[in-house]
């Protein structure tokens, strides 16, 4: 069996392209209760970027919040406010905050978008970054789920939330041999 993701303190938040990919996946209850961990993602991502308005927006999450699976939290302190502002310099707000927070309370952070990610490899000492595949792996590892429905949350990914990893992610080749037609994934 692949090692686990052990998450700083049982928490991780959540950023919006990766709630976006697992609802998309139509797994995301299976995959959040498989993590074992506290997960969050901020206000301002479940209000403002998850998903747009006329689709339904946040309320398509809401019964994993009510079930609590899915916790929403606010920037609490000054210390969060402080890292949210020099944040959002160099990324976007819904980064920005899930990073302040992340920083802040020594959490995982869930996200896929590069900019992010590099920034807080080059500039963070000490955060757990972990991306949409690390999220669904764990699940499939975790759980065993049939390779049907494994093949179909990721061409769900793929093809509902538009995500194709990069051929550099560590988990390209996972993803391929999972995905009914890897040929098709870009190697960018």
């Amino acid at each position: 069996m692949a090692a686990e993701i052990v998450f700083p303190h049982g928490y991780v938040i959540l950023d919006a392209c990766c709630v976006i990919n697992l609802h998309e996946s139509e797994k995301m209850s299976d995959i959040l209760a498989s993590l074992q961990a506290f997960v969050a993602v901020t206000d301002y991502v479940y209000q403002e970027e998850i998903l747009p308005p006329e689709e339904g927006g946040a309320s398509k999450l809401l019964p994993l919040v009510e079930s609590g699976l899915l916790t929403v939290t606010v920037l609490e302190s000054e210390d969060e406010m402080i890292a949210f502002v020099n944040f959002a310099a160099v990324m976007d707000d819904g980064e920005a905050s899930s990073s302040a927070i992340a920083v802040s309370r020594g959490w995982a952070i869930a996200t896929d978008d590069q900019k992010a990610i590099r920034f807080l490899e080059q500039n963070v000492s000490g955060v757990k970054i972990v991306t949409t595949l690390d999220l669904v792996k764990h699940w499939v590892d975790r759980e065993h789920p049939p390779a049907e429905a494994v093949r179909m949350a990721l061409e769900n990914i793929r093809n509902r939330a538009r995500y194709i990893p990069h051929a550099r992610h560590p988990l390209f080749r996972w993803w391929n041999t999972h995905i009914s037609d890897g040929a098709d994934a870009h190697p960018s």
